[in-house]
């Protein structure tokens, strides 16, 4: 009997250990990347605003913050696969947002960005994202790509032919990708895609698509604010009732 005894509680022990090494290792998985208070990261990495292209509900509690190439294969698995995943397994929590960080593509790959940001300025975020899922759909989709078939591209997703050609006429297109470009450059952003993680309390960075390490992160984000809130709330009850 204290044999069996002995076994089982060995048993227990070794699930006991497992489960914490796990909780460890995901905990060091997310908290490995760099970190900082929000107050600072705000200044580095802005949070998203109504100004960025996003997808989800704006007051989710976690950011999801994509720097990302239209010439990058990476970005068009996240965008294809992992934000997939990641919508399902998190829902309304997260709200995606996508930034330039021309890398790859060189001025190829910036006309595709200008010709996104023109299309969006007079059709929309609906005309962007339309534009971003032709760009990725392709199955060349690191050709270059001349302008008049992006002009196309970009009527074809929303965009008023006329205020198309003008804004890259104008330029206009440029402004928001080269504020994108000195976000990146700043938080030491070097390679596609650039995951940015942002909570009210914390800021994650992963560089590159991996998605089990930016499911991990989203976790342990939702988790450490859920524990801050409770813990302020308790504080504030113990104020109240002292």
């Amino acid at each position: 009997m204290i044999r069996k005894h002995r076994h089982l509680f060995l048993a227990l022990a070794i699930a006991a250990i497992i489960i914490a090494g796990t909780i460890f290792y995901n905990e060091y998985q997310a908290s490995r990347y760099y970190n900082r208070t929000s107050a600072n990261w705000s200044l580095i990495v802005p949070a998203v605003t109504a100004e960025d292209h996003t997808i989800g509900d704006m007051e989710a509690p976690i950011q999801v913050i994509v720097y990302s190439d239209f010439n990058c294969g990476y970005c068009r698995r996240f965008f294809s696969e992992t934000l997939t995943r990641l919508s399902s397994a998190f829902g309304d929590h997260i709200v995606v947002a996508y930034r330039h960080l021309i890398i790859l593509g060189g001025e190829d790959a910036r006309q595709k960005a200008e010709s996104t940001e023109c299309a969006y300025q007079s059709g929309g975020d609906e005309a962007f994202w339309k534009f971003k899922d032709e760009m990725f759909a392709a199955e060349n989709f690191q050709k270059s790509i001349g302008p008049s078939r992006l002009r196309d591209i970009a009527v074809d997703s929303g965009a008023d032919r006329v205020l198309y050609e003008q804004c890259i006429a104008d330029g206009r297109g440029k402004e928001r990708i080269e504020r994108d470009q000195m976000q990146a450059s700043i938080a030491g952003l070097t390679q596609t895609p650039g995951i940015v993680l942002k909570s009210k309390y914390r800021a994650l960075i992963i560089r590159g698509d991996y998605p089990a390490q930016i499911a991990t992160g989203i976790a342990y984000l939702l988790r450490m604010q859920s524990e801050i809130e409770r813990s302020n709330a308790q504080g504030q009850h113990t104020s109240m009732v002292q």
